[in-house]
């Protein structure tokens, strides 16, 4: 299993309806290629955590950090692991701004 956390932030036309049409789509996506993960999102930085076969990771961060709606993308880590993080979940998400926090 290979992981990959990285962090970026959203342009400023990105809004929360956008991010979450988003989301629906990357889950599918997520379901097809065997990929899990967990996307966290505020005050417009992104930080996300995706995991399955390093193949298919790496393709999909290809596809991610050449996405106009955000920039600065940055690699935090890569690293292989003996099992998922987030095994059931195609693409869990959480809004920090939504708990009223800032």
């Amino acid at each position: 299993m290979y992981s990959l956390v990285y962090r970026s932030v959203a342009d400023n036309s990105f809004v929360l309806p956008e991010i979450y049409s988003m989301l629906s789509n990357a889950k599918e996506y997520n379901i097809e290629h065997g990929i899990t993960g967990c996307l966290l999102y505020h005050n417009s930085h992104f930080i996300q955590l995706l995991e399955g076969e390093e193949e298919e990771v790496n393709q999909l961060f290809q596809k991610i950090s050449k996405d106009p709606r955000h920039h600065s993308v940055e690699i935090i880590e890569k690293e292989d692991n003996s099992k998922r993080l987030f095994n059931t979940w195609s693409m869990a998400f959480h809004d920090y701004g939504q708990n009223g926090h800032s």
